[in-house]
């Protein structure tokens, strides 16, 4: 038994169709589905179909096969509260260390171009004392706020009036020295989430 990841080379859509699926059921919007869900589209554009047969498999069946009481439950909050909230409490108790307010204005590439080797970096805003801490109590749900808490800014309240957007990469106005991150000393690996439109910027 090779496994799912013997076939993980070729994309979903031309393996199903190689092993005489037809064109109806692999265009059919149940199967397209499968890639909106992953946003399986590396360019963007629904034609352009990008998902590994083993990968796809594997995802189908346990969707399938392995799913408890309903396939989809439905969000009784917020999607920052429900998955991310946990996620970010989880890590910040396991010692993960989160630096808000600090805005890449560069990445530098490996001589090579295939890695990130530099993350230059802009702080927007100084913390009063210790760490942010962005969570707040909505009936014993803690929740991503809409806005930044300012009283644990400095000149927090300064910079609410000033309408500073700190998610958007336009307004990165710099409060603190420029700083870099070097790969191999501050980091090992890069995660990019963020989204392809902000890149140029």
């Amino acid at each position: 038994m090779r496994g799912f990841d013997s076939i993980d080379g070729m994309e979903c859509s031309a393996w199903l169709l190689k092993h005489h699926a037809s064109q109806q059921a692999v265009a059919s919007s149940v199967f397209r589905s499968c890639y909106d869900y992953v946003f399986g589209y590396p360019g963007g554009i629904c034609t352009d179909r990008g998902v590994g047969a083993g990968t796809a498999m594997r995802g189908l069946l346990r969707l399938a096969f392995t799913y408890k009481q309903a396939l989809f439950f439905k969000m009784q909050a917020g999607m920052g509260d429900t998955i991310f909230a946990p996620y970010y409490q989880v890590l910040k108790q396991r010692g993960v260390k989160f630096c808000f307010f600090n805005a890449i204005t560069n990445l530098a590439l490996s001589a090579s171009r295939d890695a990130v080797a530099r993350i230059d970096l802009v702080e927007q805003a100084q913390i009063v004392s210790g760490s942010y801490e962005p969570l707040f109590d909505v009936a014993g749900l803690p929740c991503w706020p809409s806005e930044p808490d300012w009283s644990q800014l400095v000149d927090g309240e300064k910079l609410r009036e000033s309408g500073i957007d700190f998610e958007s990469e336009k307004t990165a106005v710099p409060v603190g020295v420029p700083k870099s991150l070097h790969q191999g000393v501050d980091f090992d690996d890069v995660i990019l989430g963020a989204s392809l439109a902000s890149l140029p910027l």
